[in-house]
């Protein structure tokens, strides 16, 4: 129910509405990296992407998909790079989608010694504190982040405007740095954003930069944080840009993912990072990780780079208290949750080769056979979960295309 104060945001009363008595409370971020948790044990979730059925007339300013500003739905699809190391920048392309409903896309680069294998809670104050809000999530064991960007992107509850936002922060390995002298911090939380028109591309370009007095808590900025922190006084715009694409309507479905579908898609969250503000050493494979939460970062999706082994299920809460996802291990997820952008994993690169001896013959198909039989997963061409005709016909297409 819209109250006529929040627009966009679905409410939940019990009982005869009084707005004062009976509110159970409201769903700022839904979908499917929220919990739907309202107060009195109450769940609830909405889910407004249906198509088909009943034919009507849009009622409403929000736009009809597939829109360049405006997803129903949240996905990572496929991650794309280039490593411009001459002029020391890193693009990086992720196909998908956010949902204008302040989900968070949470983005990790692990660039040099040290960082930090387990989140700390003693980081800067960004996205009100939702960094540290993270802290003991550990990674898998060879990832070691040294920077986090947040994207996201919503209705603003006064104006009705479309909102992208990004945040950016250095993740030291002992946490936000400290002045040894005078005990203040003197790391910054980095965020840029606003209105989708006025801010098509979020560049970090100012003007907001904190100076530190020595009576600052925490210090903020709208340029990029690392290379900020070594002269406040002479910030650089643009190390940081960022821009959101959300037109895609292929890829996965709620109930269904494609990996060649999902290898398409052509639309999405494009990067540029000047590599110094990354702290990249020159050397180490650049490496990055990352997942869709809710917009209280409390509650992940099954939406993780690196993929996860059953696509079905959401991370979720994974939090012993039920009230953030600290106890949650990625060692305890099969394969990494992290993909490698300077040596990526492209995967089998002739697939119907299933004895493993780099050509082609009648022992390929015996063995497909074999597992297909079996229900072996690695006779599911199709990575529907089913075992049919489809995937029979997907072996035959790629052993006809032969190895390369």
């Amino acid at each position: 129910m819209d109250d006529g104060t929040t627009p966009n945001v679905p409410r939940a009363f019990f009982g005869p509405i009084d707005m004062d008595i009976n509110d159970l409370g409201s769903l700022a971020g839904y979908g499917a990296a929220n919990a739907g948790s309202l107060s009195g044990g109450v769940m609830m979730a909405i889910d407004n992407s249906n198509i088909q059925g009943v034919i009507g007339t849009q009622s409403e300013s929000t736009p009809v998909s597939p829109d360049a500003n405006w997803a129903y739905g949240s996905e990572l699809d496929n991650c794309r790079v280039y490593i411009d190391k001459p002029n020391a920048k890193l693009y990086v392309f992720i196909g998908g989608n956010i949902q204008n409903n302040y989900n968070k896309f949470n983005m990790f680069f692990d660039v040099a010694p040290g960082g930090q294998n387990v989140l700390l809670d003693t980081n800067v104050d960004i996205s009100f504190n939702g960094l540290n809000g993270m802290s003991n999530i550990t990674f898998d064991s060879d990832f070691e982040p040294d920077y986090w960007i947040n994207v996201n992107n919503g209705v603003d509850g006064g104006s009705g405007d479309l909102n992208n936002f990004a945040d950016c922060a250095t993740l030291r390995t002992n946490g936000a740095n400290i002045d040894p002298d005078f005990g203040v911090i003197t790391d910054y939380g980095a965020y840029f954003g606003g209105e989708v028109g006025a801010t098509p591309v979020m560049d970090f370009s100012g003007p907001l930069v904190d100076i530190q007095d020595g009576a600052l808590g925490a210090l903020f900025t709208n340029y990029a944080p690392r290379i900020t922190a070594l002269d406040p006084f002479s910030p650089i715009p643009g190390l940081v840009q960022i821009s959101i694409d959300n037109s895609n309507v292929a890829g996965v479905t709620d109930t269904t993912a494609d990996s060649a579908a999902a290898a398409a898609v052509n639309t999405g969250i494009e990067l540029c990072v000047d590599l110094d503000e990354l702290g990249w050493d020159g050397s180490q494979d650049l490496k990055m990780g990352g997942w869709i939460a809710n917009d209280g970062f409390w509650f992940i999706s099954n939406q993780v780079l690196g993929g996860l082994p059953d696509m079905s299920e959401n991370i979720g809460n994974r939090d012993a208290d039920e009230d953030g996802t600290n106890d949650l291990d990625f060692n305890m997820i099969a394969g990494n949750q992290f993909i490698n952008l300077t040596n990526p994993d492209v995967g089998n690169p002739c697939p119907a080769d299933f004895t493993g001896e780099g050509d082609l013959n009648f022992l390929d198909v015996s063995a497909f056979l074999a597992a297909f039989g079996n229900m072996d997963p690695s006779a599911d061409f199709t990575g529907e979960g089913q075992f049919n005709f489809l995937d029979v016909s997907a072996f035959l297409a790629a052993f006809g295309e032969g190895c390369p």
